[in-house]
């Protein structure tokens, strides 16, 4: 996939929201990484790099092994922030059908 290190810090990342999504205590490690609200303090990841290069896998990856379900929005189909605010409230509002 990608290197180690990337990866760990991908999936460490993702699991900084576990308190603030799923409930779950945070430890005192993680709790050094959480804002007041409960969130991280780093809120945003950005994964660049050239085609080819993993970038949609690690992302499809770590978030399963997280417990989130992916959903892929195209910026070049959704242009408006209204069209990409329908497909986030729509995303949103998705029961699993397991």
């Amino acid at each position: 996939l990608s290197e180690e290190k990337t990866n760990r810090a991908v999936v460490g990342w993702l699991k900084l929201w576990d308190h603030y999504v799923f409930g779950k205590k945070a430890s005192g490690k993680v709790s050094e990484q959480l804002a007041s609200d409960g969130r991280p303090t780093e809120r945003l990841l950005l994964l660049s790099g050239p085609p080819g290069l993993g970038k949609t896998t690690l992302a499809h990856i770590a978030a399963q092994q997280c417990g989130y379900r992916t959903i892929e929005i195209n910026a070049s189909d959704d242009r408006s922030a209204a069209a990409l605010q329908s497909r986030v409230m729509d995303a949103m509002q998705m029961q699993s059908m397991r």
